[in-house]
């Protein structure tokens, strides 16, 4: 889907031109490179995911937060480009969205038989 406003500023198409993925085209000269932040945004976001994880073994978390992280960037990079914005906080907003979905279908899924339960007393239909 073509973007609106500024969108070829941030992307050709639908793939990302990475050097300038969260700047507005003026990163020459600057002490810090603003690919290089968004990358630490990224990870910044993808850590708070982890770390909402805590009672989680490893492997679980590690799940969580590479779906969370892959769909938030990849996201993200579309809906900002779609916007005419930079993608920061899009993806950034993105990653946390995506982990709360997430982490209530694990819950859910956790205890199917108690959802169960709730669904068919919902509906009318359970004891």
């Amino acid at each position: 889907m073509p973007g609106r406003g500024r969108s070829s500023q941030w992307t050709s198409g639908s793939q990302a031109d990475v050097s300038k993925l969260a700047g507005d085209g003026r990163t020459e000269g600057k002490m810090m490179n603003d690919e290089y932040r968004y990358w630490l945004a990224m990870l910044g976001a993808m850590g708070w995911v982890y770390a909402r994880h805590k009672d989680k073994p490893f492997f679980e978390r590690m799940i969580v937060v590479l779906t969370s992280g892959a769909l938030g960037v990849g996201t993200g990079i579309e809906l900002a480009d779609w916007a005419g914005i930079a993608p920061i906080a899009p993806s950034a907003l993105l990653i946390v969205i995506i982990w709360a979905v997430l982490d209530v279908g694990m819950t859910v899924l956790a205890d199917r038989e108690e959802f169960k339960k709730a669904f068919w007393k919902r509906i009318g239909g359970g004891k």
